[in-house]
């Protein structure tokens, strides 16, 4: 006996201009918790290419995986609903600062464009129109990179959609993104954050110098000091946790927990802002007595303090940057780099932290040119005229 969701289809001719053969079938869905069915009307071709027994082969092949033993009825739900409830269960798996970008993306990207299309509907095409129409607030092209993200957010909710037999198929985020335009990092040099760190005031100098020194603290970590994170009796920093969009947690990674040797002279200063307060405030705190936000202080101080010494703006992460490409310059091993910025694999450090800073040289230049300068000849060269004279002579 015939399954009961066996289907050979039915066949019609549509348009009158260009007659067109196409295909009827019936698709179960659950919607509400009910299995019901839905009809679809699949097109095949013009009817001068093909015949009635073509045509109706063509429908057996779409019908072939809704004819399978393992057929399961979809459920009817859209973009929107899907991704508000992946977005309740799915936030544990993230970090926060991650966490943030994600929700970001599909309220102002993902929502707008796929939010009332129903998710077994979306294909490669929709995707590609999706991805030529991401721009920024004021409407202008977004990012290379920018765009790669969305995808990525976009391709970690289908996958989510495909192992919750939402859909079947992961065809829509097969497409291939093109290869983002690269451009170079910009270094600050050594003159720079000299510059920074001379105009700053406290405690902003001492959170600065903190992120350029032998640590390489990001700003997230810095904001995530407590007082009791400084050691009293030596010249050492706790890195314990971090504080990302409001939330205090751990760090971004296991080797990120790491205790950090400091000058002498920032050790001062940061026992002088922790003062006699409790091991358990925070370190950074603004006027409020609340613990630092770095969009805050970002806007707030080091933009206009760049703009105010004539330097180009830069964010905190530069400082790092900074850090770890002078302890390359000062001859640190990598490895030791590496434990020091709080990176479990080495070649991450040497990779995307240590950079050539050719317009901050250190003088390397000047030093190659003298020792090729003080190079002496040990042998006299011959000359070729004297050999010639001398051939001639004998």
């Amino acid at each position: 006996m015939a399954r009961t969701h066996f289907q050979t289809g039915m066949l019609y001719i549509a348009a009158k201009r260009t007659p067109r053969w196409y295909g009827r079938y019936r698709e179960y869905i659950l919607s509400d918790g009910r299995m019901r069915p839905i009809y679809r009307n699949a097109p095949l071709g013009p009817v001068k290419d093909f015949t009635k027994p073509q045509a109706k082969r063509l429908l057996a092949d779409k019908l072939g995986s809704i004819n399978s033993w393992n057929c399961k009825p979809r459920q009817l739900i859209t973009f929107r609903e899907f991704a508000d409830t992946w977005l309740k269960v799915a936030e544990r798996d993230y970090r926060p600062s991650n966490w943030g970008t994600i929700k970001g993306h599909v309220a102002n990207h993902l929502n707008p464009f796929f939010g009332e299309m129903q998710m077994g509907r979306i294909d490669q095409f929709a995707v590609k129109r999706f991805m030529a129409s991401v721009c920024r607030k004021n409407h202008r092209p977004a990012a290379a990179t920018t765009r790669r993200h969305i995808f990525t957010t976009l391709s970690t909710i289908w996958r989510a959609a495909s192992d919750w037999d939402i859909v079947d198929t992961d065809k829509p985020v097969r497409i291939k993104m093109p290869r983002p335009h690269w451009e170079p990092r910009r270094i600050l040099s050594t003159a720079e954050v000299k510059r920074i760190l001379g105009s700053a005031s406290e405690p902003y100098r001492s959170a600065y110098q903190l992120m350029s020194e032998r640590g390489a603290l990001a700003i997230s970590e810095a904001c995530g000091l407590n007082v009791g994170d400084i050691d009293k009796s030596r010249p050492v920093v706790h890195v314990r946790r971090s504080f990302t969009h409001g939330r205090l947690g751990a760090p971004k990674a296991r080797a990120r927990e790491r205790s950090v040797t400091i000058s002498i002279e920032l050790h001062e200063r940061l026992l002088a802002i922790a003062g006699s307060r409790k091991d358990t405030d925070p370190l950074f705190i603004n006027g409020a007595g609340r613990r630092w936000d770095q969009l805050n202080v970002l806007r707030r101080h080091l933009y206009p303090l760049c703009d105010a010494i004539e330097i180009p703006r830069t964010g905190f992460h530069a400082f790092r940057h900074f850090a770890i490409t002078s302890m390359g310059e000062c001859g640190v091993p990598l490895k030791t780099a590496a434990a020091w910025a709080g990176h479990s694999d080495p070649a991450l450090t040497a990779r995307v932290y240590m950079h050539a800073r050719l317009d901050d040289d250190h003088g390397y230049g000047e030093k190659l040119a003298k020792l090729l300068a003080d190079s002496e000849p040990s042998i006299e060269p011959k000359s070729p005229v004297a050999s010639i004279v001398k051939v001639g002579t004998a």
